[in-house]
């Protein structure tokens, strides 16, 4: 009886790797080649026929097994005929089976009527077959049924799954349909047939059955070539699709994928099937003491037995075999078979698991491969890169320069590596003089993305490719090549949350916007560049992005970054509750931003003046709107700007051309006597340096303008009336010193206090329905600190308003300068409109809006060593209440609805009643017990009858005595008092103590911040900053109508 149509599922909706059914929607986003739209079904029915009719199959589908030691196993089958073209079922395994091809297939040959191993040797050939498959990724594959060296596989694959859960073994079980037990069952189409495994005989009518499945084989191609109870039909179909699976699958693998044959035990058709491997020149690896062909075919090799000695063969023959096998072999003609595999010995690798236990199943099945393309380079260095033997791939590599025929291999070899995050075979071509980093192009870039992350394996490159959220495509064109790369792109411009910084920006050609072209380019020429690095710290290829750091134009920068990625994949990760890998990435990031340290140190201890210059020049894209300094602030980096170099740079910067050790006092004598930092103790040395920012504009950043290309003076001057040689004239003198950042904010400091005493006088003394002088004047002051910090927001380095307005609002004090303008203009609309009772609202917002604006004094404490980090602490602190602050709400809710609901009961319902819900629970968490209250004494004015009181009634309400209350609020006072505030205060402690010992590097890095917006200032504070803004305004005017009027613009903006 065949399943209701709503039962069938489509082969194209189970993932076979991991045996589960999926829904069709969630499989693996790719951008290589996928699936043609059509249905598994009509791919079937169009492509393979059985046969005995030569009808289009219709039976394939996923079987199940019963009755086994594995739990849900299921895999994907297909009667099919042993001619179908082999193109087709390439097709069938990777594009509606979902298998990645491998590069090893091991091909497991022997005993299929049951093998006379002893329960030892049976275990060391389950070890040496499961050792090599887990070591290489390779596929298996074997003839499919319950019997011989097929059951052994099976048993195998069936231990290491109890051991190995993340790893699926792709065995592929090739039968022949007619010796299959049940195969009735298996007629069905595309569905989830159960297996029974019990053998029962008496179910089909067409055939006396042989052979079960083997229930731990992924996958089964049943040949159907008209036989029943005959083994050996698949025989021709099976090398067929060996030789097809080992061939290039498209033009982009360059290479052939490597096969070898594994021996153990055998009859006549091993024989035979070995002597077929090697007249096509394929390795085979022999077990001896398995038994039969196997340990015939390894006493031969072993003793060197010549190939036309066919007397010693037949008598060797005829003393380990049984009469019935050497009847069979001598049927078979087995000498013609033994000539062509001892002519071809040199591809027959004996294997002895007792003997060999340093030499491995490893470099056995290597050692193959190596004899097998002897004379192939290519393949050679391939297989020691892929397999890490660096011995042999240091015979291979040549001493010098690579000839144009070697570089593909190399090439291969150096993708391979990078891949596997091999970063020994890498040094090893970097010994020998090779350029690898000149080998790599942007297709090969896209390539490795693209075989990494549309065939995911571990938790990082499962996250990524789920993020990427990559199309699928039918085909690997450069559009597709392109639209992988900036998808790859746009995912670094969200980890490090910014557009800027996707290095794959296209911008109307095929060329990405870091400039990494097509081919490689001479500037990279034996380094390897900063795309590469990007790939190994996204998917986890840590030991080879070490070694691309080392070569990479700029370390400090490239470990900045690193760093940054790092740690937002470990806020993706957290979220995903994956403990372990957000452990390892953190410990990377870290590791990373220990390294830009120390190399900064190792730069700082050499030159000093060079490593400053290193700090404040422009990055290369994709931060080139960066420098060191300010990606180190924009991302949280305290240890780096914590750095001697930085503090120093940034003392530098704040104090202008003065002399780094002028005193605070000193300054602040100058700004009220400019003349006195001439003489005695209030003298002020400056420095004559030359800086580049002269032919700039004034918006420059701060870094800019104290580039130099030479090495900078550190000679003082005095200040000098007239000017004298070696001084300072007192006309430069006093522009250095009222440009310095430590002076304009040290006079925009004054300008805002004094802006909130008259703000404060007019608030509190003359805020009248009629608008006053002293109201216009605030008006008037207030505009100009509008009218900067518009500037501020114009001056951002992003394209477009909207993303200036973004970048603006991430330091978090413009969100409150914001708030107090909004305020400010909601405050004059109220007074200008409201009159009589109603002005009071005006007045009300006034006042609230000058104390946002005293708040924003804070700020300026930021400046001090002392108290700036305690303005860290109180933010902080403040985002743990806001943290606490629900834990809080819950106990006074609960208990205020238990007071109201007691003390008074039926209450109409009223805003008064959620204020008197919530106000005497919160009371009591600062003192106010309120006990009288709680306890039902009634004031003399309450009313105690209900129906007293009318809707309208104003009249208190008494409160009811009960015994219950008392006794719940004394335990809300218990648990508030005591438990919920001092673990408040113990929170708090915490934040105080985690700030305080950090304070100065808290200090250190905050401090940047203030540096840099006094440095961008104006030279006039307000209100008279609106000269200084007109000038600027005329100044990018004229910038724009340069063309055609540069004398104009000369004069206007001299």
């Amino acid at each position: 009886m065949s399943r209701p149509e709503n039962d069938v599922i489509e082969l194209d909706q189970i993932d076979v790797q991991n045996n589960t059914p999926t829904e069709a929607s969630s499989s693996s986003t790719t951008c290589v080649n996928e699936p043609s739209k059509r249905s598994i079904t009509d791919f079937v029915r169009e492509k393979f026929t059985v046969k005995e009719n030569k009808v289009r199959t219709s039976s394939f589908g996923v079987v199940t097994f019963e009755e086994t030691m594995v739990e849900q196993q299921m895999a994907p089958y297909i009667r099919l005929d042993p001619n179908s073209n082999m193109e087709d079922v390439l097709t069938l395994l990777t594009e509606y089976w979902h298998l990645r091809l491998p590069n090893l297939i091991i091909s497991v040959t022997g005993g299929a009527d049951g093998l006379d191993l002893n329960q030892k040797e049976k275990e060391v050939c389950k070890k040496i077959v499961i050792d090599a498959v887990l070591s290489t990724g390779a596929w298996l594959i074997t003839g499919g049924t319950q019997y011989g060296v097929m059951d052994l596989v099976g048993e195998a694959i069936c231990e290491s799954a109890c051991f190995r859960d993340d790893v699926k073994v792709v065995a592929l079980g090739i039968a022949t349909w007619g010796v299959i037990q049940n195969n009735t069952i298996l007629k069905k189409q595309d569905e989830i047939v159960a297996y029974n495994m019990k053998g029962d005989k008496g179910t089909d009518e067409d055939a006396v059955y042989s052979a079960l499945l083997e229930p731990n084989h992924s996958h089964f191609l049943l040949v159907d070539d008209g036989t029943k109870s005959t083994f050996g039909g698949e025989i021709k179909f099976r090398s067929r699709l060996e030789m097809k699976l080992i061939k290039p699958k498209s033009q982009r693998e360059e290479f052939e994928r490597s096969i070898i044959y594994l021996v153990i035990g055998g009859g006549v058709n091993t024989l035979e099937t070995i002597s077929k491997a090697v007249e096509k020149n394929m390795p085979v690896i022999v077990i001896e003491s398995s038994g039969r062909i196997a340990d015939f075919i390894a006493t031969l090799i072993i003793r060197n037995i010549d190939e036309n000695r066919s007397d010693v063969i037949g008598k060797i023959m005829v003393d380990m075999f049984s009469p019935n096998d050497r009847d069979n072999l001598e049927t078979a003609g087995y000498y013609t078979s033994i000539y062509r595999i001892l002519v071809k010995r040199n591809l027959i690798n004996v294997f002895h698991p007792s003997r060999n236990s340093e030499y491995d199943i490893n470099r056995a099945i290597l050692d193959s491969l190596m004899k097998a393309n002897d004379e192939n380079i290519k393949v050679k260095l391939l297989l020691a890169s892929a397999w890490n033997k660096h011995d042999i791939a240091d015979d291979i590599l040549p001493e010098s320069e690579l000839k144009e025929s070697s570089k593909n291999a190399v090439k291969e070899a150096v993708l391979q590596s990078i891949k596997k995050d091999n970063e020994e075979f890498l040094l090893l071509m970097q010994e020998k003089g090779i350029e690898t980093g000149a080998l790599i192009d942007k297709n090969d870039i896209i390539r490795l993305y693209i075989e990494v992350l549309t065939h995911p394996i571990s938790q990082v490159e499962l996250l990524l490719s789920k993020r990427m959220n990559l199309e699928k495509v039918n085909n690997t064109t450069d559009e597709t090549n392109q639209t992988c790369l900036s998808k790859v792109g746009k995912l670094i411009s969200q980890l490090l949350g910014d557009d800027e910084y996707n290095p794959y920006k296209t911008s109307g050609s095929a060329q990405s916007s870091n400039g990494m072209s097509d081919q490689p380019s001479p500037e990279v020429k034996g380094k390897f560049n900063l795309d590469m690095f990007y790939f190994a710290i996204l998917l986890n290829r840590y030991k080879v992005a070490d070694l691309i750091w080392k070569s990479v134009d700029d370390p400090i920068a490239a470990a900045l970054l690193a760093y940054r990625i790092l740690k937002a994949l470990d806020e993706i990760v957290q979220v995903e509750a994956e403990a372990e890998l957000s452990d390892a990435l953190r410990s990377q990031a870290l590791t990373y931003q220990d390294r830009a340290y120390d190399l900064l140190s190792e730069c700082h201890e050499r030159n000093k003046n060079l490593t400053h210059q290193l700090l404040v020049r422009s990055l290369e894209k994709p931060l080139q709107n960066h420098t060191l300094l300010s990606f180190a602030e924009s991302n949280g980096l305290m240890k780096f700007m914590g750095h001697t170099s930085c503090q120093t740079k940034l003392s530098e910067i704040w104090r202008g051309h003065m002399a780094l050790h002028t005193q605070w006092w000193k300054i602040a004598v100058g700004i009220v006597f400019p003349f006195l930092f001439v003489i005695g103790k209030t003298k002020i040395q400056f420095t004559t340096r030359k800086s580049i920012w002269s032919s700039g504009t004034e918006e420059e950043d701060v870094e800019d303008k104290y580039k130099t290309h030479k090495t900078l003076d550190r000679r003082l001057y005095d200040v000098d009336l007239c000017g004298a040689h070696e001084t300072t004239a007192m006309k430069d003198a006093l522009f250095y010193f009222y440009s310095a950042p430590v002076t304009l904010f040290a006079l925009n400091t004054i300008s805002y206090i004094m802006l909130l005493l008259v703000f404060s006088y007019f608030v509190v003394v003359e805020l009248q329905e009629n608008i006053t002088a002293v109201e216009i004047f605030v008006w008037l002051w207030m505009t100009t600190l509008l009218a900067d910090e518009m500037r501020q927001l114009l001056s951002e380095k992003k394209p477009g308003i909207w993303k200036k307005a973004v970048q603006w609002f991430k330091t978090k004090w413009n969100s409150v300068d914001l708030l107090m303008y909004i305020l400010f203009i909601l405050s004059i609309i109220l007074r200008t409109t409201l009159t009589g009772a109603s002005f009071r609202s005006a007045r009300d917002l006034y006042s609230v809006t000058l104390a946002v604006f005293y708040l924003r004094l804070l700020q300026y404490f930021y400046v001090s060593r002392g108290i700036g980090p305690k303005i860290i602490m109180i933010k902080k602190m403040l985002l743990d209440l806001l943290d606490f602050l629900p834990i809080l709400l819950v106990f006074m809710v609960s208990v205020g609805i238990m007071y109201q609901a007691n003390l008074f009961p039926n209450t109409q319902l009223s805003w008064k009643l959620l204020q008197s819900v919530l106000l005497i629970p919160y009371r009591q968490i600062f003192g106010d017990i309120a006990s009288d209250y709680l306890e039902g004494d009634a004031s003399s004015s309450c009313v105690n009858n209900d129906s007293s009181l009318s809707p309208n009634d104003t009249s208190e309400k008494c409160p009811q005595q009960n015994w219950i209350i008392p006794l719940f609020g004394a335990a809300y006072l218990l648990l508030t008092n005591i438990l919920l505030v001092n673990l408040l205060i113990a929170k708090f402690s915490y934040t105080f103590q985690s700030v305080q010992n950090n304070a100065n590097e808290v200090w250190q890095f905050y401090r940047y911040s203030i540096v840099t917006e006094y440095s961008r200032r104006p030279i006039l504070p307000p209100p008279f900053n609106v000269i200084a803004l007109a000038y600027r305004t005329t100044h990018f005017v004229c910038n724009r109508m340069k063309e055609g009027h540069n004398s104009e613009c000369e004069l206007i903006t001299s």
